[in-house]
């Protein structure tokens, strides 16, 4: 019994260990953008690369919308990377905004492009689940639009909306309509960026 309990909590220290490896260096920027008329104030959050030079930025786009992203770092994140992400606006650290009609799939889309504008110069590879997946393919499209073309690529994993059509018609109507990007086929072309989809 004792063997066992010694095993746990060497166990617990190490995973506790990685944990903080990837959150004990972080900063908080903070950043004001305008959606549908209203100035609003976002945070997210960024942590350097453990193993310098960085070769680029991940940015980490969580499932959700209900869960903070800034309170877990996916597995596995390169040590090469810088890492960002930030709260969907209406949760965690931006909580403060809590008006319906600002939390849609394009603002949340909007601001992740703001964010992503703020790592001009830098090499962005965007990694997304599940709610974030759309939230992504908005980010890109309007990145897309704009001519700004720092997005190097796009993960997609748990794709909201995969050959869920009726699904999409549904939830994602307006988004469809909008960017004409209610497939994974359509997403895949109009972005015109390499995208992986697990």
């Amino acid at each position: 019994m004792v063997r066992i309990s010694y095993f746990v909590f060497i166990s617990f220290l190490l995973f506790a260990n990685s944990l903080l490896a990837h959150t004990s260096a972080y900063t908080d920027e903070k950043l004001s953008i305008n959606l549908m008329g209203d100035i609003v104030n976002i945070t997210y959050r960024t942590i350097p690369a453990q193993n310098i030079p960085s070769v680029g930025t991940l940015v980490f786009l969580c499932g959700g919308p209900g869960v903070p992203c800034t309170d877990w770092t996916p597995p596995n994140v390169p040590k090469n990377f810088d890492y960002v992400t930030f709260d969907y606006v209406g949760i965690g650290a931006n909580s403060q905004i809590q008006k319906p009609e600002l939390m849609t799939i394009e603002n949340q889309g909007h601001v992740a492009a703001e964010i992503i504008r703020q790592l001009s110069g830098r090499k962005v590879l965007i990694y997304c689940q599940s709610y974030g997946t759309t939230v992504a393919t908005v980010a890109a499209a309007e990145l897309s639009q704009q001519g700004t073309n720092i997005l190097s690529g796009i993960v997609l994993e748990g794709i909201v909306g995969k050959d869920l059509h009726d699904y999409n018609q549904v939830k994602y109507g307006p988004f469809e309509a909008k960017t004409g990007l209610g497939n994974i086929s359509a997403r895949k072309s109009v972005l015109g960026i390499p995208v992986s989809i697990y």
